[in-house]
């Protein structure tokens, strides 16, 4: 893992261009920050949430760089330049714009172990120009100024640690993204940047997916975040997060199942069965509210990966609404009815065919491919392979509308048994 982390100039990774007039850099202590022009500087509250990210999760006194540092002596360190200082975060505030940079739709963040060669391109030009010896612990990509883009790059950033401590999780018949997701939504949470009713519904998705599924080994990414978020909170009632970072960091046997589970026993008092026992008693015995199921098949149905790939056929106003009623199935104030809404909005998803939409789609190809083999298996990302053809030989409203059917038909989870739409 470790040859992933990102040391390396940005000035000789990134080709030389004029200053974009778009983008703003600042340096804060923590990190150098690229954000839009028009925007306020958000470098305060950037230093604000790594420096609660790093209090959470690191011994105190710790920093990222000493984390850097103490790798670099095992791995001969006199090959290396020396140890970066700061981390690089870029910030945007439009999603269209976002999606397109990072070609992976459908995200609010990204952390990239290197600077990436094929995405933020300008933000990342535009750094190489005003500082060119900058070198950089990771880069986080979040979005969107708009919304609450703190919380999401506090997940991120959380993900950076993992990096640095050489997180891995052994074979326990747990889907290693439990606790890897788990943790950076855990620390949302735990640092108040949701409300406490979006902890509580997510809890409630949980509890659904433990009994509709009872399944540990292979968990969607629709309520994976939601389902690692309790399994962490479980620990972190007993143990401190450095602690629990601790557990699945550094060392040759930090993935070994044996050496797990001694530690484990150790730390926490009980062997790692009986915790995973009791945490899934507590989550069985959670009471599901309508909210909850609502925010479930919100989830499941894929309903804002979907609109990202279908956001160039919505007007602004159905956009405005989508991400209105985002919020609102996350705070409990959605109905059944308002999913439904949402269901005809992009079911009907249409926009004039001109060059520019068409090619909107196209970019998103690639993507879409990922995500329908991720959702739906490999047919379905052959399918996806099947849109070029229909692009090539069909109209271009023909093509639109396979698009269209093939978001909406993909991108839902399956799941044993999916809850039916409470009414209220």
């Amino acid at each position: 893992m470790w040859n992933r982390v990102l040391v390396v100039a940005l000035a000789t990774a990134l080709w030389a261009g004029a200053l974009q007039a778009g983008w703003m850099v600042g340096e804060a202590p923590c990190c150098y920050v690229v954000y839009p022009a028009a925007e306020e500087s958000p470098l305060a509250k950037v230093q604000g949430i790594y420096e609660a990210v790093i209090d959470l999760w690191l011994p105190p006194g710790t920093s990222l760089a000493e984390l850097s540092a103490q790798w670099r002596t095992n791995v001969s360190p006199e090959l290396l330049p020396p140890a970066p200082e700061r981390v690089l975060v870029v910030l945007y505030d439009d999603f269209e714009e976002y999606w397109r940079d990072v070609h992976h739709f459908g995200v609010a963040g990204l952390f990239y172990y290197t600077v990436p060669d094929d995405a933020l391109e300008d933000p990342l030009r535009e750094l190489a120009q005003r500082e060119p010896e900058a070198t950089t612990l990771g880069c986080v990509a979040a979005c969107c100024l708009s919304t609450r883009w703190e919380a999401t790059l506090a997940h991120e950033l959380t993900h950076l640690i993992q990096s640095l401590v050489g997180f891995e999780v052994p074979e326990l018949g747990l889907d290693p993204n439990v606790l890897v997701e788990g943790m950076a939504r855990w620390t949302e949470h735990a640092l108040g940047l949701r409300e406490p009713v979006e902890r509580e519904l997510e809890r409630e998705m949980a509890a659904i997916w433990v009994r509709e599924a009872d399944n540990l080994s292979t968990v969607p990414v629709f309520v994976v975040y939601e389902l690692g978020a309790t399994l962490v909170e479980a620990l972190a009632e007993r143990l401190p997060p450095p602690a629990v970072l601790g557990l699945f960091s550094w060392g040759p046997d930090a993935a070994s199942r044996e050496v797990f589970l001694a530690t484990f026993r150790e730390a926490y008092g009980a062997g790692w069965d009986t915790f995973v026992k009791e945490w899934l008693t507590g989550l069985r015995e959670v009471e599901i509210s309508p909210q909850g199921e609502l925010l479930y098949e919100f989830r499941r149905r894929g309903i804002m990966l979907r609109a990202s790939f279908l956001w160039p056929l919505l007007p602004l106003e159905e956009r405005e609404k989508l991400l209105q009623l985002n919020t609102a199935f996350y705070t409990g104030s959605a109905a059944a009815e308002d999913l439904e809404r949402i269901e005809e909005i992009l079911a009907g998803a249409w926009a004039e065919p001109t060059e520019e939409v068409l090619f909107a789609l196209e970019q998103r190809q690639s993507s879409l491919k990922h995500w329908a083999r991720l959702i739906s298996g490999p047919a379905a990302a052959a399918e996806v392979t099947r849109l070029n053809l229909v692009r090539l030989s069909a109209s271009p409203q023909e093509y639109l509308r396979a698009f269209v059917d093939v978001v909406n038909r993909l991108l839902v989870f399956q799941v044993p048994g999916p809850l039916a739409v409470p009414t209220q």
